[in-house]
């Protein structure tokens, strides 16, 4: 008998069942499951920071609305009142400002920080009542400062800040 016969015999008798042993399938969950983890934080992850950029974007956005409400407000000012001129110091800060626009009506703009938001109104005087409403520029703001150089005379910066960063804005008075 040839040898090949005999191992055909001994196949036929012993039939070989070819099957996973348990290691093998233990390994491979383990490996399908830290994948699928893998995979699984991926995805999750970039959920978040796509929250957190869109947070980002939105007060960003918000910013910049109001710096550019508060430049159109400002554009029309003619004298400034706050922050005051009668003072040594060359630049001049200050979380509010009061100004003349060009029909001489006196004007505020300031910070309300219980409702973070960005207001303006109108002022009478003698007596000082507010003549108009209340006129909102913008909410969510957490930070606002009007910053004036008296060397550059005409200049006025302000900052506007909201969770973690500040835009910068500028505008030239006329009269002052």
């Amino acid at each position: 008998m040839d040898i090949y016969q005999n191992v055909y015999k001994l196949n036929k008798i012993h039939k070989v069942k070819k099957a996973f042993t348990l290691l093998e399938v233990i390994i491979a969950s383990s490996i399908s499951i830290t994948m699928f983890a893998i995979v699984y934080n991926m995805f999750f992850s970039t959920l978040k920071q796509d929250k957190v950029s869109e947070e980002y974007n939105k007060n960003i956005f918000q910013s910049r609305v109001v710096l550019l409400r508060i430049q159109r407000e400002l554009r029309d000012a003619r004298d400034l009142i706050h922050p005051t001129l009668a003072t040594n110091q060359t630049i001049v800060s200050s979380k509010y400002i009061v100004y003349k626009d060009k029909l001489n009506k006196i004007k505020t703009i300031y910070l309300d920080t219980k409702s973070k938001e960005v207001k303006s109104f109108e002022i009478k005087l003698p007596d000082g009542d507010i003549v108009s409403g209340k006129k909102s520029l913008g909410k969510s703001i957490e930070s606002l400062v009007f910053t004036y150089d008296i060397k550059s005379s005409s200049g006025l910066q302000f900052r506007v800040g909201t969770k973690g960063f500040q835009l910068l804005g500028a505008v030239r008075l006329l009269n002052v």
